[in-house]
């Protein structure tokens, strides 16, 4: 019986951890500038994009989208 519970749970915990990956890739998406593209994998959500990281450490606009995400 604990076992079944604990299935359930960790059922429960996984599908609400999807659940907020994609709301945060959905959200990271829209503020996004339309020539980064935001996509969820297994474990996270990975931005990708032409030079993305010398523009994240010089636009302060990319920074906020990762960081107010955390």
């Amino acid at each position: 019986m604990f076992e079944q519970l604990m299935r359930r749970i960790d059922v429960r915990a996984r599908r609400a951890a999807d659940q907020r990956r994609a709301d945060l890739a959905r959200q990271m998406a829209a503020d996004a500038p339309g020539d980064v593209t935001v996509q969820v994998e297994d474990q996270g959500i990975v931005m990708s994009g032409r030079g993305l990281r010398r523009r994240t450490a010089l636009d302060p606009a990319l920074r906020w989208i990762v960081e107010t995400r955390r």
